[in-house]
């Protein structure tokens, strides 16, 4: 069950979701048994009733919802939760930059299925849907698929980092992680806006950049440390798992399940805590019991 912690790991919205996202513009996606997906604030209320089949983060107002469109599978609803943009494609991501992806597959970009391209936030076609993956514009470039390679596309449409990566996310503090296949191992590493790649693949696992720093997974047992925009490790390898700083804190999970969960490893049923930048754990969170669950 999803709920939300502040920064001493309290509870302040219990855990009571099937599912949850992070609060953007104010809002948090969550979902509920048998109802779908809706909005809440920072209080827990509901802002927009629960109704979607799925439901993406707010950007510029605008949040992409599926499953409750007038006409269409895929579309756009603002803050009071309105309809303000459909869309005639099966599916919409987020907005950012003004732009957000969309393609014809009922599944996401990066899953592939039919051709990508990108809507302005009035809905129109503005980038010509012809990637085979898209993905999120940040700092002005986004990553894209063409054929079996990676690349970069800027806000035109134009290709201005060649396809030559076997995946790659999406740029933050002038760093972006792309990875390497050898010998079918993937390796990461990261790439500069000029392609460059300045910190040499050599990492299992890879997050963005925030505050200075990006968690990464170390070959040969994936324990998860932070390095700096250098490459220099900040912070020893010993988690099962890390994501970004935000606000001078960063969750980290002591351990993980064995399970698969939506592609990834099963973080939810790990214990994880969340650290300063010095590495120092500062806030210990442990998630209810399933009796805890069962009584709710």
């Amino acid at each position: 069950m999803g709920g939300f912690v502040d920064k001493t790991g309290a509870f302040v919205i219990e855990p009571q979701f099937r599912d949850a996202r992070d609060f953007s513009e104010g809002f948090a996606a969550v979902g509920i048994e048998h109802n779908g997906w809706g909005y809440i604030d920072k209080t827990g209320q509901f802002i927009i009733a629960p109704r979607f089949s799925k439901a993406g983060d707010f950007s510029g107002g605008l949040a992409p919802v599926f499953g409750a469109c007038k006409r269409a599978t895929s579309c756009y609803i603002d803050r009071r939760g309105q309809v303000v943009v459909e869309t005639p494609f099966d599916w919409a991501e987020g907005f950012a930059e003004g732009l957000a992806a969309v393609g014809s597959a009922s599944r996401s970009p990066w899953e592939g299925g039919g051709k990508w391209g990108y809507i302005d936030t009035k809905g129109k076609l503005v980038i010509h849907r012809r990637f085979d993956a898209a993905g999120t514009f940040s700092e002005g470039l986004a990553p894209v698929q063409l054929g079996d390679k990676y690349g970069y596309i800027d806000r035109a449409g134009t290709v201005v980092i060649k396809p030559q990566f076997d995946q790659a996310e999406p740029f933050a503090g002038g760093r972006a992680p792309v990875s390497i296949f050898k010998n079918i191992v993937s390796e990461l590493g990261y790439i500069d806006k000029t392609g460059t790649m300045v910190i040499a693949p050599q990492f299992s696992g890879s997050g963005s950049f925030s505050e200075g720093m990006a968690p990464v997974g170390f070959y040969p047992d994936g324990r998860y440390g932070y390095i700096d925009k250098n490459g220099t490790v900040i912070i020893e390898p010993r988690f099962a798992y890390a994501g970004e700083f935000s606000e001078g804190l960063a969750p980290v999970w002591m351990s993980v399940s064995n399970t698969e969960w939506r592609g990834l490893i099963d973080l939810e049923l790990g214990e994880y805590a969340y650290i300063d930048k010095t590495g120092k754990i500062v806030v210990q969170v442990r998630p209810p019991t399933v009796d805890e669950e069962s009584s709710r």
